[in-house]
């Protein structure tokens, strides 16, 4: 229907991944922007490079990467208002670029959960009702006013990676799932396709997690301060640089940071009786890219989804679909 929107959105504590399809558009897309969230003043200009602004219950809010890094919100939960106005913000940014504009919009939505809030029937409801379902949401973007009638709502939880999306590749395996997020890293055991759900469990060994630790680890090394919005290109150049001359000895230090950091991920598992033997290991998450030659080192037959960040989305909007049409 062309006043209607299919979309999958997982809202992490690093990006917030997106893939959608309605309109009069047969083909589904995908958007990206960082998860950082900042309350303004209502009186700010829209006209804001690498920010949109959303309104919503009577505040004001720029989202993405014109946000300073040291807003990025570490909690836990998910069950927040930075989650909740990225949510309704790709929800926008799809509409926008479908180019949908009647008067109520209705909204078939997939969206992640963590684990621990899969697993509880309470939470889960508690997190539904927080994204309003079968509610009419009033929201702007970047001052457009738009209406949505969420009429399905389906709550996902995380470390699927692409099982769902390349159903021959897994049915007939063993496949242990792991999801290096933004806080946290998921794991989960899949008999085919078929999550086990006792195998689920989270571990705070995220990608933001890592980019604390070398930012702490250099910081005392050194002697100076690194600021959050730093550590990203540090970890990119994998060296530690000043008026263009290289840190004696960052590389190493940095290497050694991330190292130390896989096994503590590996160590995990193990610890929770989670075996590696017969096992195809599929490793996702933004935060496996940062990680790659590491885990590769200590993992080698595991498959590093390509694309990772986007891997549980796609799993996401493929169960949609399947759900909402068949």
């Amino acid at each position: 229907m062309a006043n209607s929107l299919l979309i999958a959105v997982d809202s992490g504590k690093y990006a917030t991944k997106a893939r959608y399809k309605g309109g009069d558009f047969e083909d589904s897309k995908k958007m990206y922007f960082r998860t950082k969230v900042q309350e303004i003043d209502k009186g700010l200009s829209y006209d804001i490079k690498g920010g949109d602004i959303i309104e919503y219950n009577n505040k004001t809010y720029i989202i993405g990467d014109s946000v300073s890094e040291k807003r990025a919100n570490y909690d836990v939960s998910k069950d927040t208002t930075e989650h909740l106005v990225c949510i309704y913000l790709a929800i926008s940014k799809a509409i926008e670029k479908l180019q949908i504009t009647a008067n109520l919009i209705r909204i078939n939505l997939a969206v992640n959960v963590p684990i621990n809030i899969y697993q509880n029937v309470d939470l889960k409801e508690q997190y539904a009702n927080h994204i309003n379902n079968n509610k009419i949401i009033h929201i702007k973007h970047n001052g457009k006013q738009l209406h949505l009638l969420i009429d399905n709502l389906i709550l996902l939880p995380e470390g699927m990676a692409d099982i769902y999306t390349n159903l021959s590749k897994y049915r007939t395996t063993k496949n242990l799932v792991l999801d290096i997020g933004g806080l946290n890293t998921t794991y989960c055991v899949y008999k085919g396709i078929v999550p086990q759900i006792d195998t689920m469990i989270l571990a705070n060994t995220g990608g933001n997690i890592i980019r604390s630790k070398i930012a702490s680890a250099l910081s005392k090394q050194y002697g100076i301060v690194i600021a959050a919005d730093d550590v990203e290109q540090i970890i990119k150049d994998s060296f530690l640089s000043k008026n263009g001359v290289v840190m004696e000895d960052s590389h190493d230090l940095i290497l050694k940071v991330l190292t130390e950091h896989v096994n503590e991920i590996i160590n995990f598992a193990k610890s929770h009786d989670i075996s590696f033997y017969n096992t195809n290991v599929i490793i996702c998450g933004g935060g496996s890219q940062l990680l790659k030659k590491v885990l590769l080192s200590k993992i080698p037959n595991a498959n590093i989804v390509e694309d990772g960040a986007f891997s549980n989305v796609n799993s996401f909007f493929t169960i949609l679909d399947v759900k909402i049409n068949g």
